[in-house]
């Protein structure tokens, strides 16, 4: 694994990201190469050893043992640190090749740590300085510095799509496609899905963006603020909503007709898939439900729809049972009549009403919601936006420190890990209004706008991710980059320092579309 010419410089714990993978790794970064080696670690003693499997309780993994996953650091183009079950532990590292690793770095007893995490992420900075200037001639790596230099103006100054500035705002506040359970989110924009002809001039047919999806219906909002005002329990301060708005579910019940989602869908509920009557089938009923059904439904979207048809159509032709009450098998997802039963269509609308005057003249009442000063505190309580405790950092830091015994810090790590996180807040005021439309932005998705923010391109659709058994393994390389990321499939060496360099593997799958960066 590392040649003769190359050292290590860091040897580190860790569990790979990706999907709902969580894969327990030995990390290596050498002067030449960041090296993943799945289900080994080293102990106490500084012995490489199998790793253990029952560190986590909510670590599941379907990466094959003896795998291992070699980037070039020349090829880095962005390094970030993230958060993973709102504890800032992680690193997520983004190539020009079109492959994202995001690692959770632990310690030697197998525990997440911060202090770790710090050290392989200024190993890696200060080891790729010169490949990251390549791509930041500003000299800071940090999209923070990108932010600061007029990020937010372009928005408002219609330079920038609200797609773009979405998926800004999303990676900065630690979003990333490679943890379901931290994947970007976005508004429903639209609430009109029956007529005909959708009029995107008539402000009647868009959600009220200054309110969550709790309260854009006066007697649902109500019954939360009543059950908020009543809350009685001394040991867990009151929430409106004890589900939210983005989770690994919520991915997975939008992308269920789309692989390895499908299968992922059905492992996750013993095996089979859920009962028709329960899955995505209507957007229109998907709509209703997360504004105006039952307090369980908080719904907010995913990037997905604003630029993929491909997720609202069965063209794996799964087997998603029948409908109860109207006998009716579940296929393509049930579109607004104004889409007139195209996929495209509905994508090309409704992105138009994501770019259009209305949406950009209240977008930023949305953002103080998710990423803003209305996500926690008077304001949010205001708001009739706060959530549980533990969907917050604070709230998670708060209980970790509390618990009593392992068993009570394993079922805090579960709920974190199953019923949603909240992004970290990045305004403490209100967020600026974007400027009067200036020039019309672009009415349907477009490669250039659909890429991720550093510049790089989607490489790959969800329509085109790997099976199931290889989610966790490294993506294929486009042919005309070089170098390559390798993963190989012959046992790793007893001490990877002091092997000789791995001939040249073969290469798994892609995986799906790279992280956006964020600091």
């Amino acid at each position: 694994l590392v040649g003769p010419r190359d050292r290590v410089l860091v040897l580190a714990n860790a569990y790979r990201i990706h999907c709902l993978d969580t894969t327990p790794t030995l990390l290596l970064i050498t002067t030449h190469y960041l090296l993943v080696v799945y289900h080994r670690a080293l102990n106490s003693a500084g012995l490489l050893v199998t790793a253990p499997t029952n560190a986590d309780p909510t670590a599941q993994s379907s990466a094959p043992a003896d795998v291992y996953l070699r980037v070039p650091l020349a090829a880095v183009m962005d390094i970030h640190r993230r958060r993973y079950q709102q504890r800032s532990v992680a690193v997520e590292v983004v190539t020009e090749f079109g492959l994202a690793v995001l690692m959770v770095i632990l310690d030697r007893s197998f525990a997440l740590s911060e202090r770790e995490r710090d050290a392989v992420y200024e190993t890696l900075v200060r080891t790729c300085t010169a490949h990251l200037q390549k791509h930041h001639p500003a000299q800071d790596v940090s999209l923070y510095k990108a932010w600061r230099l007029g990020v937010q103006q372009k928005w408002q100054n219609w330079e920038i799509s609200n797609f773009q500035y979405l998926m800004h705002l999303n990676s900065l506040a630690g979003r990333t496609p490679n943890d379901f359970n931290q994947y970007p989110v976005f508004p429903w924009v639209l609430r009109e899905y029956t007529a005909e002809t959708l009029d995107l001039e008539d402000p009647q047919v868009y959600r009220d963006l200054s309110k969550p999806m709790g309260a854009q219906d006066p007697k649902r909002a109500e019954e939360f603020r009543q059950r908020y005002n009543e809350w009685c329990d001394p040991n867990l301060p009151a929430f409106h909503y004890g589900t939210h708005y983005s989770s690994a579910g919520v991915v997975l019940h939008y992308l269920i007709r789309l692989q390895p989602f499908s299968s992922m869908n059905a492992f996750y509920q013993g095996g089979h898939l859920d009962l028709a009557d329960r899955l995505f089938y209507s957007i229109q009923s998907s709509w209703e439900g997360a504004s105006t059904g039952g307090l369980a439904d908080i719904k907010e979207l995913i990037p997905e729809f604003f630029y993929l048809p491909d997720f609202l159509q069965n063209i794996n032709d799964v087997d998603l049972g029948t409908r109860t009450h109207t006998g009716e098998r579940l296929h393509h997802v049930s579109l607004p009549a104004w889409a007139h039963g195209d996929p495209a269509q509905f994508i090309a609308l409704h992105r138009e009403a994501l770019e259009g005057e209305y949406t950009s003249a209240h977008l930023h009442e949305w953002i103080d919601l998710i990423f803003g000063y209305k996500q926690q505190g008077p304001e949010a309580e205001k708001a009739l936006n706060v959530f549980h405790p533990l969907t917050y950092e604070s709230g998670v830091v708060s209980a970790l420190k509390g618990a009593q015994s392992e068993r009570e810090r394993r079922a805090i790590t579960s709920q974190i890990a199953h019923f949603g996180q909240t992004p970290a807040a990045l305004f403490q005021n209100p967020h600026v209004r974007r400027m009067r439309k200036s020039r019309p932005p672009p009415a349907a998705p477009t490669p250039e706008a659909v890429g991720w923010v550093s510049g790089g391109s989607m490489s790959a659709s969800f329509s085109s991710v790997p099976p199931p058994s290889l989610c966790s393994a490294p993506a294929a390389v486009p042919p005309a980059a070089a170098p390559a990321a390798t993963a190989s499939t012959s046992a790793p060496p007893s001490m990877p320092a002091s092997s000789s360099s791995a001939p040249t593997p073969p290469v798994a799958p892609p995986a799906p579309p790279v992280a956006p960066p964020a600091s």
